[in-house]
C-alpha cells in the first residue's frame, strides 16, 4: 500500500520541525538570553568601563541577535 500525499506531508512537517529544533534550538529562549546578557553589560558599562572581553561579548551579542 502506498502512503497518501497528506501522510507524506505530515511526516515531512514533523521531520522539518525536528531538524529546525536540532539546528537552531529554541530561538525564543536564545533571544531572551542574549537580550538579558546585553542588558547586564549595559548596566555594567553605566557603573564603569567594560573590559575588552566584555566589549567583545557585547559586540558578539549584537551580531548573534
Amino acid at each position: 500500500m502506498t502512503i497518501k500525499h497528506n501522510d507524506k506531508l505530515k511526516c515531512l512537517k514533523g521531520d522539518l520541525k525536528e531538524w529546525n529544533r536540532n539546528m537552531f534550538g529554541d530561538l525564543d529562549c536564545r533571544i531572551e538570553e542574549l537580550v538579558e546578557r546585553l542588558k547586564e553589560l549595559d548596566l555594567k558599562a553605566e557603573v564603569g568601563m567594560l573590559s575588552i572581553e566584555d566589549k567583545e561579548a557585547k559586540s558578539k551579542g549584537f551580531v548573534d541577535l
